[in-house]
């Protein structure tokens, strides 16, 4: 599922750093950074590990599984 659709349709923004390979997530005192590749985030500043990685662009968009 593209990662930018499903949060902005939820009413929160998303910005994308191509150097780095990071997404970064926020609705409202939410803030969670993402990195293409990885498990590990950061949730509001504290680690976190995903079920998923977030899988490499397409088309320009980060994407990541929904359910198991």
């Amino acid at each position: 599922m593209p990662v930018r659709k499903l949060v902005e349709a939820l009413g929160g923004n998303v910005g994308w750093d191509p150097a780095t390979g990071e997404a970064t997530v926020v609705r409202g005192p939410v803030r969670v950074q993402l990195r293409v590749g990885s498990r590990l985030a950061q949730v509001n500043g504290r680690g976190c590990r995903w079920r998923c990685r977030p899988a490499s662009p397409r088309a320009g968009r980060g994407w990541c599984r929904c359910g198991s």
